[in-house]
């Protein structure tokens, strides 16, 4: 197992009397490429500035190499921001040189054509910035934060304002850059697909407090609460509410056995979480209603009407529905929620508690 690199404890952060993070907890393994992923004004960005040093914080603890880091050293961290702040009157080899610490010239200048040639700005280095692309000048700021030779770097969506492919395509060489090198990165998105596919560890945030850390298949599959299971995915899990009636599990109006995981679950009603992989068109569990698709090139995405819910439903391009279709799924399969609580419920009759 990893040692762990940095660990952030309890920190909470107000903005006059609005609290705006609450009691956030993680740690970071060396080496790690560590997602934290939420909707819009969730607290990524301020959370990853109070661990930058940019902003203050108001309760909790940050540590990096077992020593405290509330009052930051700046040579420890590297901060790559969402737009790229460049000397743009100097060349790509002065931008990335300005973040290196203090070596004799000739070392500095071996270690900028490494960089440059790690992330393909060798025939850039004596363009200045300003006549760049936008994606070269994020690999620019890129080789900056490496320079620095900080032990852990922050990245705040660095490429959220990239067409779709250079994204994929820069997201793909950090990725191997991060393995190759075994950078730790704290990486913030809001972006689904770009967090499941950079990620070995998942943090998910909703309104200052952390929901869900763990691996993204963990995550994805096993989401402990409502909201986790409504935002993870593309398209996330299908959450459809249902009855409990003695041994029961109830839908508009078809009954099915009450699944292992509900036996002994007081509840009157559920909240059934169907990943959309997990559904069949020509199953025994009612009609449904195809109501529109969606192309995605090796798959496409069908909204069916059912039981007085619309399942999204991923398949095979073999697999075209017909306008009319019969639903089925296995229950033992799908995840269940407390709708009260929104909490998941962990086995036979446990509902897992919000901590």
């Amino acid at each position: 197992m990893s040692e762990v690199l940095f660990r952030c404890e309890g920190v909470g952060r107000r903005y006059g009397e609005t609290p705006v993070l609450h009691d956030c907890t993680f740690s970071l393994s060396a080496g790690s490429f560590t997602v934290l992923i939420g909707p819009s004004g969730c607290g990524k960005t301020t959370l990853l500035e109070i661990i930058a040093g940019l902003q203050p914080h108001e309760e909790g603890t940050l540590w990096l190499n077992g020593q405290r880091v509330d009052t930051q050293d700046a040579q420890k961290i590297a901060v790559v921001f969402q737009d790229p702040i460049l000397l743009e009157h100097m060349s790509v080899q002065e931008n990335i040189a300005f973040g290196a610490p203090d070596r004799p010239c000739g070392d500095t200048a071996a270690k900028v054509e490494e960089i440059a040639d790690l992330l393909s700005l060798s025939p850039l280095l004596e363009r200045r910035c300003d006549q760049l692309s936008g994606g070269e000048k994020q690999r620019v700021a890129i080789g900056r934060a490496l320079m620095k030779e900080a032990d852990l770097i922050l990245m705040d969506e660095p490429f959220s304002a990239l067409d779709a492919l250079l994204k994929q395509r820069l997201g793909d060489r950090l990725s191997e850059l991060q393995k190759r090198l075994q950078l730790t990165i704290l990486y913030v998105t809001h972006d689904q697909r770009e967090a499941l596919r950079l990620a070995d560890h998942l943090i998910v945030m909703n309104e200052g407090i952390i929901q869900q850390q763990g691996t993204p298949r963990e995550i994805y599959e096993h989401p402990r609460n409502l909201f986790v299971a409504g935002f993870i995915g593309h398209p996330p899990m299908n959450l459809v509410e249902a009855r409990l009636e003695e041994k029961k599990l109830c839908f508009f109006d078809v009954a099915l056995p009450r699944p292992e995981k509900l036996q002994g679950c007081p509840l009157s009603k559920v909240i059934v979480g169907i990943p959309p992989t997990l559904i069949r068109l020509d199953g025994d569990l009612g009609a449904g209603i195809c109501r529109s698709m969606q192309y995605y090139g090796s798959q496409l995405q069908a909204s069916i009407e059912w039981q007085g819910a619309t399942l999204q439903v991923l398949m095979e391009l073999h697999a075209l529905p017909a306008a009319h279709v019969s639903i089925g799924f296995d229950p033992a399969q799908c995840t269940y929620f407390d709708p009260t609580s929104g909490q998941v419920i962990d086995g036979p009759g446990r509902i897992l508690s919000k901590k």
